[in-house]
């Protein structure tokens, strides 16, 4: 797992690029117990405004752990605008 790849994206979630789904869905098969990729997951699709998100979310949220992060990762920077 490239660490510092997601940690610097845990730290500032805008970096997060289209192609980056497909690495976070790669930690999740290899690592499906570790909740910062769903977090990261749930972010990346809803920026996309991606087909799967409303499906993909009860999962996400279920694996992420704390709801209240993932919907201020996801909300926080919708509503400024990014």
């Amino acid at each position: 797992m490239e660490t510092q790849w997601l940690i610097d994206r845990l730290e500032n979630p805008r970096l997060l690029e289209k192609g980056d789904e497909k690495i976070l869905r790669e930690m999740i098969a290899e690592w499906p117990w570790f909740p910062a990729p769903y977090l990261l997951l749930g972010k990346a699709l809803n920026d996309q405004q991606h087909p799967a998100y409303e499906e993909l979310l009860p999962l996400i949220s279920l694996q992420a752990q704390n709801r209240k992060l993932l919907f201020r990762l996801i909300h926080e920077s919708t509503e400024t605008g990014t």
